[in-house]
């Protein structure tokens, strides 16, 4: 090869390099502002869950494990966050009618979703809350 030959080369090479570094800069700034989409709505799920006057509470469905509670859980319910997280509802007693906590499991695999499901709840102190509507989806 010929040092022309290697100049065209080397021109060639530079081009497929800027336009390889173009290509990555403008990935990199589309991958910022999807990170800053991702933890301003984030941030606005996690206002909306922490201080909704209602509880909220997220479990997992396969056992009903508490994931994360919010003050109206604590305030309605009277269980403080450090004894409710890690435990199943189960193993709490919430559910007034156990059978209900099945119902709405089978129902969320079913339809990916519930609404308006009525169930009443036990209160740390042992005694029934009112009947609750819950909305969920899977």
């Amino acid at each position: 090869m010929n040092n022309e030959d290697l100049n065209k080369e080397l021109i060639d090479l530079r081009k497929a390099y800027d336009a390889l570094k173009e290509y990555y800069e403008r990935d990199i700034l589309l991958l910022r502002e999807a990170e800053k989409q991702v933890y301003r709505s984030e941030e606005k799920f996690r206002k909306a869950f922490k201080t909704s006057p209602d509880s909220v509470n997220i479990n997992r469905l396969s056992d009903g494990l508490y994931v994360s509670i919010n003050e109206g859980f604590t305030k309605l319910l009277g269980y403080a966050e450090e004894e409710t997280l890690g435990k199943t509802s189960l193993e709490m007693n919430i559910w007034a009618d156990p059978d209900n906590r099945k119902m709405m499991v089978s129902q969320l695999l079913e339809n990916s979703k519930l609404e308006n499901f009525e169930a009443r709840f036990r209160h740390k102190d042992g005694s029934l809350g009112f009947w609750t509507y819950v909305s969920v989806s899977a």
